[in-house]
């Protein structure tokens, strides 16, 4: 009998060290068994720190040194929110659609191919935003420009009247009235300019992937661009109309008081000829 208590001792004393080294040895099994893989696993804690924290650029650095380590899916999925949270979506749909690649069947790949297509959407949209907002941009550039040559011309305009001293009140007046056209035309031309920004900024305000900061920040500048087209697009218009009149009145009574002007006496042999 004692022998038999003896040979059980034994034997519990056996599955206790298998137990302790287990428990030892666990750790380093967790770690990896390779350097790499342990410090893939410590840049990969440390990200999920950083995603938490919304550090989503450190957090998009240390996946992309972990996967340069070893290849895992888990690795590309979380790289692929992290550029999610940080707004780049291009790079975000890329690193989903190889996250599905890597892993081949998984249970939600339908929702996150769904994911990706909002995103592509998203993305052309922004595209499309931004190419009217060029577009817009460009033509209150050209407006700009526009008004800036109508001023050297009324400059030059007035130069020339200084010197050949024909300034007058009439020469003014029709100044005045190219101005107001040219005024009319730029302000319209900035009008449907601030319209189109207001639109892009509206926009980059309902798209479903902006942070709430910046989707209200988008709402703010949308509105003052409203405003302002709300300001230009009716002065415009109206000095516009009003200037095409003005001018065109005054270059009828220019003409006239050219044809005027011409007119004279002339003697000649057989009398006296009137000139027109």
């Amino acid at each position: 009998m004692p022998r038999y208590r003896r040979c059980v001792k034994e034997t519990i004393v056996r599955v206790l060290l298998v137990f302790v080294v287990g428990f030892a040895l666990a750790p380093h099994r967790a770690r990896g068994d390779t350097p790499a893989e342990g410090q893939a696993v410590a840049l990969f804690r440390a990200s999920a720190e950083d995603y938490r924290e919304g550090r989503f650029q450190d957090a998009v650095d240390k996946l992309v040194a972990a996967r340069a380590l070893v290849k895992k899916p888990v690795l590309t999925y979380n790289l692929a929110r992290a550029y999610e949270g940080l707004g780049d979506l291009a790079h975000a749909a890329d690193e989903y659609e190889r996250y599905l690649s890597e892993s081949g069947n998984v249970a939600d790949a339908a929702s996150i191919r769904t994911r990706v297509a909002g995103m592509r959407r998203s993305l052309e949209q922004q595209r499309d935003s931004e190419a009217r907002r060029l577009a817009a941009e460009a033509a209150a550039q050209r407006a700009e420009e526009e008004n800036k040559r109508a001023q050297t011309e009324n400059a030059r305009l007035a130069r020339e009247a200084r010197v050949t001293g024909t300034r007058g009140p009439g020469h003014a007046v029709r100044i005045a009235a190219w101005s107001v056209l040219a005024v009319g035309v730029a302000s319209s031309v900035g009008g449907a300019a601030t319209a189109g920004l207001a639109r892009h900024q509206h926009d980059l305000s309902t798209a479903p992937t902006r942070s709430q900061l910046a989707a209200e920040a988008a709402d703010q500048s949308s509105r003052r661009y409203a405003l302002a087209t709300n300001i230009l697009l009716p002065i415009g218009a109206t000095l516009a109309v009003a200037g095409a009149v003005w001018v065109t009145l005054n270059e009828v009574r220019h003409r006239n008081a050219e044809r005027m002007t011409h007119a004279g006496l002339s003697v000649s042999a057989s009398g006296m000829v009137a000139t027109w």
